[in-house]
C-alpha cells in the first residue's frame, strides 16, 4: 500500500486532516481507543486502511504524524457507517477521537468528497488488504 512510507514531515500544502500541533497520543493508543469505543467490526479497520490508501493514491493526501489521527478517525467513522448495521452518532465518535462535532462533520464531508463518494470495496481488494494486515501482525508477533 502507499501508506507504508508514512512521512514524518508536514505536508507542503496544508490538508484539512492536518493537526496544528503534534498529537500527544500515539497512533497505537489512538487505534486501541477507537477499537474499544467504536465497537465496529474488524472489517471496518481494514476498510479504513483502504480508504486512506485511496486518498494517498488518488488525491496525493500526505500521511504523517500531523494527519494520521484525523485520517484514521474519519476513515473509521465512514467505514462503520458503510459496513455495520449499527453505529453511533457523530457526537459519540467525535468525543472518542478528541474532536469537536463540527470538526468531525467537516472532515467526513471532505473525506467523502475526496473519495468521490466511492466507498464500495470489491472482495478481491478487501482480501488483498486483509492479507497484508495479517502478515504485518504476524511479523510483529514473531518479534
Amino acid at each position: 500500500t502507499a501508506l507504508i512510507g508514512m512521512s514524518d514531515v508536514p505536508a507542503q500544502t496544508p490538508s484539512p486532516f492536518q493537526s496544528a500541533t503534534d498529537p500527544k497520543v500515539t497512533v497505537e493508543a489512538y487505534m486501541q481507543r477507537m477499537q474499544k469505543y467504536f465497537n465496529c467490526s474488524d472489517a471496518c479497520h481494514i476498510m479504513a486502511l483502504i480508504y486512506i490508501d485511496r486518498l494517498v493514491k488518488i488525491q496525493g493526501i500526505v500521511v504523517n504524524r500531523f494527519t494520521i489521527h484525523r485520517l484514521l478517525a474519519t476513515a473509521t467513522v465512514v467505514s462503520a457507517k458503510f459496513l455495520d448495521d449499527q453505529y453511533y452518532s457523530n457526537k459519540w465518535y467525535a468525543d472518542v477521537c478528541g474532536l469537536k462535532l463540527k470538526q468531525l462533520n467537516s472532515l467526513e464531508r471532505c473525506f467523502m468528497s475526496l473519495l468521490r463518494w466511492k466507498v464500495a470495496v470489491s472482495p478481491e481488494e478487501f482480501g488483498a488488504y486483509q492479507s497484508q494486515v495479517l502478515r504485518a501482525v504476524q511479523t510483529v508477533q514473531e518479534k
